[in-house]
């Protein structure tokens, strides 16, 4: 699967998207991360854009959580 986003200043394009079940555990790791901010939610960290950042094989924590 192929997607196309903005995550911080960084552009991925085509990169490719994580399982399932990696996403849903990157997921709740930064749900109890303190550096998540926001509706959206953001990585204070980083900025990068969580819901986004999580699905992309290529993107990593910033601070090693995953």
């Amino acid at each position: 699967e192929i997607a196309s986003c903005l995550v911080g200043s960084e552009m991925c394009i085509r990169d490719r998207v994580m399982d399932a079940q990696t996403v849903e555990n990157r997921g709740k790791i930064c749900d109890d991360c303190d550096l998540k901010h926001g509706f959206l939610p953001v990585c204070t960290e980083c900025g990068c854009v969580i819901p986004a950042k999580i699905r992309l094989e290529n993107q990593k924590c910033p601070i090693g959580k995953w």
